[in-house]
């Protein structure tokens, strides 16, 4: 089981494979109450980044080198704060469920 932080009480949590409504290139916004957890992978050399302005990003790596190898990346979101996949292709995005 999975859980997730709220008030400094621990509430299990659980994900959902959202690859079908899902494009790179495409910004997304944690409109949640609480943080997101979001893990994507893929083999498509797309940089997954996140930013807490939508102007600034920080990039946290790059999803494998295409047709060799696959990797997979999990970030935490906070509230309010934009995700994305910039460019290439992903074989997999999972979100936390609230």
């Amino acid at each position: 089981m999975v859980f997730k932080i709220q008030n400094d009480n621990i509430q299990p949590t659980s994900y959902s494979d959202v690859a079908g409504s899902r494009s790179s290139g495409t910004t997304y916004q944690n409109n949640n109450d609480v943080a997101l957890v979001w893990i994507c992978s893929g083999s498509g050399g797309g940089n997954v980044q996140i930013s807490s302005n939508g102007s600034t990003w920080i990039n946290l790596g790059v999803l494998g080198a295409p047709g060799q190898f696959e990797t997979s990346y999990t970030a935490i979101v906070p509230v309010g704060w934009r995700y994305r996949i910039a460019s290439g292709a992903f074989s997999r995005w999972v979100e936390s469920n609230h």
